[in-house]
């Protein structure tokens, strides 16, 4: 047996291994679905992710055996990250660098070992992904170049990894610096605006001359503007920044962004086409921050589940003081549980919260609206509204109408015959035609025959009531939009999303609420089927 030698540039290639922090971590689904495939290309039964420290190699992911590590000095990895390409030994029994190695004469008993280096962008080799076999074996130049593949798509993994880290130990300098920068100029700022106002107020009572009222009343005054700076410099605004708005050239602004994103998804073999539609305003102010947050968040995990040619729709509309953001993805789908939880109630923490939950989330600290719609032969429809307004004449609800999704179904589930009359008659001023259904029961038989693409559902029905109805809906439907109709005016959000609400409207109904409902959910383009 040959021990491995070490690489030329083994100081460098530890101090790299060690920056990725990934010694003795724990599995990773990703990195285990890679290890699986290369075992089942490769036609192998054991595959390992093997990363090689001063001692020993360590196997971050592994099929087909259960032990942790090896030593290195009896390592096939330690070889194979002597060089950039393959490393390929058909049988060891013919090798005089393995034929009498341990793991080759005991167990695993190794026959057949390819291992491709995982060469990190600055050059070092920090392990291998290799296949093992107790049989003589050659892979093809198909398995050969998937074996590659595999392992660049772990480097990236542990590139992404690595920079995460870096960025979340940033944000947490950030924040311990940032809670000290509070500490340090509020509680100053605090006791000057108390204590200037105690002395305004005590100055009032005994009549002093106004130049001391005066003065007392600027310092107040100005330690208010002082306390409000900082914490706009901390990011304390309400709803995560949600009440920071910004006035821009609309059109200048979105053509920026999108242009942004496309270079950036061109370089990873991604077309995107964007569409700002014609009567969204020249000027609009809204939360930009927040835009730009919901676009990296939908477009981030499109980029991740890449694929190739695959193609990001974006169409942006404007109606009735809501920007209408609709994204169409080719490729990602999302399961019906994955879709549910677009539903789901967590606490502030956001723990085990799923990425739909998050999204949702996004969207509600934003004052806006999300629905999603998945199919794995369609994939994603993503339509989001969020508040914004402008100064230039705009449109009536009436000349929008056109706008709707071309013949809805639209369903409405109420049991009071005058109610009904009402919302047929709300819907024919937008030229929009229900089904009526007067219990629960009858709107999930309907559900059975028809495909909807709206229902308006009354909260306070006989029989199963429309909670119930709803919750019994999303066990099988959760791409259709529910908006609760309801007389309560005070209304409990969190127990109406559990049920899978997307929207509430109070009655009586109001002709522009409902027209919001509708821009938003028959917006053009949301069907996926």
């Amino acid at each position: 047996m040959i021990e491995p030698p070490l690489p030329p540039d083994e100081e460098g290639r530890l101090a790299e291994l060690l920056s990725y922090r990934i010694l003795d971590t724990d599995s990773e689904k990703l990195l285990d679905d890679i290890t699986q495939l290369a075992s089942q290309i490769c036609e192998t039964p054991i595959a390992l992710i093997s990363l090689v420290d001063p001692d020993r190699q360590w196997f971050k992911s592994k099929v087909g055996i259960d032990v942790e590590q090896t030593h290195r000095n009896i390592s096939f990895c330690g070889h194979a990250i002597l060089d950039q390409s393959l490393f390929e030994i058909n049988d060891t029994l013919n090798d005089e660098r393995f034929a009498d190695n341990p793991l080759v004469t005991g167990a695993p008993n190794i026959r057949f070992y390819a291992g491709t280096p995982l060469i990190t962008p600055n050059g070092y080799a920090l392990g291998t992904l290799c296949t093992i076999d107790s049989k003589p074996k050659a892979l093809s130049d198909l398995q050969k170049s998937a074996l590659h593949t595999l392992g660049c798509n772990i480097v990236t993994h542990l590139e992404l990894r690595k920079r995460n880290a870096e960025l979340n130990h940033l944000n947490n300098i950030k924040t311990d610096y940032l809670a000290s920068f509070s500490h340090e100029l509020r509680t100053p700022l605090n006791a000057i605006c108390t204590f200037g106002k105690l002395l305004e107020e005590e100055a009032r009572l005994q009549h002093l001359a106004p130049i001391f009222q005066d003065a007392l009343r600027h310092i107040r005054v100005s330690g208010n503007k002082l306390l409000a700076a900082v914490d706009i410099i901390l990011g304390k605004e309400d709803n995560n920044g949600s009440k920071t708005l910004n006035t821009v050239g609309a059109h200048a602004f979105f053509h920026h962004i999108f242009h942004t994103l496309e270079n950036h998804a061109r370089g990873q073999g991604i077309q995107i086409s964007s569409h700002i539609e014609n009567i969204v305003p020249e000027t609009l102010t809204f939360n930009t921050a927040g835009f730009c947050k919901l676009m990296l968040t939908v477009l981030g995990y499109a980029f991740r589940h890449a694929a190739p040619n695959m193609h990001i729709d974006i169409m942006l509309y404007y109606r009735l003081g809501d920007l209408i953001i609709l994204i169409k993805d080719t490729h990602s789908h999302f399961t019906l549980e994955d879709q549910q939880g677009v539903y789901a109630c967590v606490d502030d923490t956001l723990t085990g919260a799923s990425y739909l939950t998050k999204l949702r989330i996004l969207v509600d600290n934003l004052g806006g609206h999300i629905k999603i719609k998945s199919s794995e032969q369609n994939g994603t429809v993503y339509m989001c509204s969020l508040p914004a307004t402008t100064e230039e004449p705009m449109p009536s609800p009436s000349q929008a109408k056109s706008c709707f999704t071309d013949n809805p179904a639209i369903l409405v589930v109420e049991d009071n015959e005058i109610n009904q009359e009402v919302m047929k008659s709300l819907l024919g001023q937008h030229s929009l035609i229900a089904d009526i259904a007067s219990d629960g029961e009858a709107a999930l038989r309907m559900l059975e025959t028809r495909q909807y693409d709206l229902i308006f559902m009354d909260i306070n029905l006989p029989g199963i009531c429309g909670l119930e109805t709803t919750q019994k809906i999303r066990e099988t439907l959760p791409s259709i939009p529910v908006i609760a109709v309801t007389a309560n005016v005070i209304t409990d959000k969190e127990t109406m999303r559990e049920a899978g609400m997307d929207a509430v409207l109070t009655k009586p109904i109001e002709q522009a609420s409902l027209a919001r409902v509708l821009n938003l959910y028959l917006i053009p383009g949301g069907k996926i089927d």
